[in-house]
């Protein structure tokens, strides 16, 4: 049995634009046909979310339990939707480069497995992609944060916030 979370929240209205924000939570990796299913049933969710709801702008964000590397099965399953979408990654955003999103200390481990996807035109109005460290975080995960530039008509009209706890 696997565990996903997925939901939706049907357009954030700024003025006469709409943000659509996705998060998700996708399964871990298993060699099995019950992994990939799993991967193709949370995809499904997102593309139906990006297809029902007018929208001007999409923020894709959560834990998606792999890096995104053609590699791996799951980010090759999402890669299409993404594409179709015209979503992209905000990592290569951010400064300094985020080193981990997941960590655990007693195997060593450190991957880069939350993510956050905007659409390409408002890929330009990040502001700020980070990883909030914390003293106080007892999670395995470090939260990620993302300002966006809501922009209309040109001009800069306000901030958008999004975090990843």
């Amino acid at each position: 049995m696997t565990l996903m979370q997925l939901y939706c929240i049907p357009q954030c209205p700024f003025r006469h634009r709409y943000q659509n924000p996705v998060g998700s939570f996708i399964p871990c990796f298993s060699a099995d046909s019950y992994y990939e299913s799993a991967i193709n049933d949370c995809v499904g969710f997102i593309e139906n979310c990006l297809v029902c709801y007018n929208y001007n702008s999409v923020v894709l964000l959560g834990d998606f339990n792999f890096e995104c590397d053609i590699r791996n099965s799951g980010y090759r399953i999402l890669s299409n939707h993404l594409h179709d979408h015209n979503l992209q990654c905000c990592a290569s955003l951010a400064n300094p480069a985020v080193d981990y999103t997941y960590f655990q200390d007693t195997l060593g481990r450190y991957s880069v497995i939350d993510h956050m996807f905007v659409k390409s035109d408002t890929f330009n109005n990040v502001i700020n992609y980070s990883t909030i460290e914390s003293g106080s975080n007892l999670s395995d995960h470090v939260p990620i944060s993302c300002v966006i530039a809501m922009v209309e008509s040109g001009r800069r009209n306000c901030l958008l916030q999004l975090l990843r706890l």
